[in-house]
């Protein structure tokens, strides 16, 4: 990646902004940066969080190797969510979704009740798929309502440049120094 620069040195000043907070260095905090965290958790929860659903394991092990080396955190699931408050609960900047978990087209059943439920119906959610046939005969509706679809196999491009059109990656200008 061509910004890995910036990316590391993100990480570096995330990582030292943690040690002078667990060291408490708030003098350091108010020569240096507005909106200096108040605690680690606050620290911690700068990432993005992202839910993975898939009935796949070695899908979620690939998803938590690039989501979170991009700096994300990542929580995933193997079933889907029956009661869409325990995705609330989770709290996620987004979703990504398998449309088929088992046999069953679970994940867009899933997609409906985040969409109907007001908590979640904000959340955005990229839809995950092998099923091509059935997904391009809903890929205009599903494009209209802004919820992209990445077919298997995908790229780590493909992933990557679906979910920083949603969440963009962070920055090193995203820090305003005082």
């Amino acid at each position: 990646r061509s910004g890995s620069r910036t990316d590391n040195e993100l990480v570096v000043v995330y990582f030292t902004r943690l040690v002078l907070l667990i060291h408490g260095a708030s003098l350091f905090s108010t020569l240096f940066w507005k909106d200096w965290p108040k605690s680690v958790e606050e620290c911690l929860a700068m990432a993005a969080s992202i839910l993975v659903i898939n009935d796949d394991q070695s899908i979620l092990e690939l998803f938590h190797l690039i989501l979170e080396s991009e700096g994300y955190e990542v929580s995933s699931s193997l079933v889907v969510y029956e009661d869409v408050k325990d995705v609330e609960q989770l709290n996620p900047a987004l979703i990504i979704l398998d449309v088929r978990i088992g046999y069953h087209a679970e994940g867009l059943l899933l997609l409906q009740k985040l969409k109907m439920y007001p908590p979640t119906k904000n959340i955005p959610v990229i839809l995950c798929t092998a099923a091509l046939s059935e997904m391009r005969e809903q890929e205009e509706t599903l494009r209209q309502k802004k919820i992209p679809v990445l077919y298997k196999p995908f790229d780590m491009d493909e992933l990557l440049k679906l979910v920083h059109q949603i969440l963009p990656a962070p920055s090193l200008d995203q820090l305003e120094p005082l």
